[in-house]
Formats: C-alpha cells, sequence, structure tokens
C-alpha cells in the first residue's frame, strides 16, 4: 500500500535527522514509527542492528584515555 503524506516543514526536518542518526533510509524510519504505534513492530534487519550499534556513542562526551597508572592492579586495590 502507498500512502501520501503532506507533512510540515519542522516534522520532515525532524524525521530526516532521525533517519541520518539511525543510519536509515526515511521511508524505513516513517515505517518503523508507524509499527510501533500500531503494536507490532518488526525485527531489524541486520543492516539497521548495526547502524544501531555503531550509533550507540553517538552523544556521548569526549574523555580522555584513563593512564596506565589509574587502571593497573596496584592502584586499583591500594589499602586493600
Amino acid at each position: 500500500m502507498t500512502v501520501t503524506l503532506d507533512l510540515s516543514a519542522d516534522m520532515e526536518d525532524a524525521l530526516k535527522a532521525m533517519a541520518a542518526q539511525r543510519g536509515m533510509a526515511l521511508p524505513e524510519v516513517i515505517l518503523g514509527l508507524l509499527e510501533t504505534q500500531i503494536g507490532k513492530p518488526r525485527k531489524p534487519t541486520i543492516e539497521e542492528r548495526i547502524a544501531a550499534w555503531r550509533n550507540l556513542p553517538t552523544g556521548l562526551p569526549e574523555a580522555p584515555p584513563l593512564s596506565d597508572d589509574a587502571v593497573s592492579r596496584a592502584n586499583i586495590y591500594e589499602g586493600r
């Protein structure tokens, strides 16, 4: 079935941003949202799962790597 929707520019931009963030095509995102609302979510494809996994760290703050001293066994258990 094909459906044509007239969306506001804001809604279209939000959907495009969601698709880009998830690494998916716009129609796939819209279909997924509809299926979620109806209550029959489909099983994500392997490509969708990979894209979701790769996007997990998106938005996390940058942190410097820990020094060797900070993660050494002797320093972790110091004072025990």
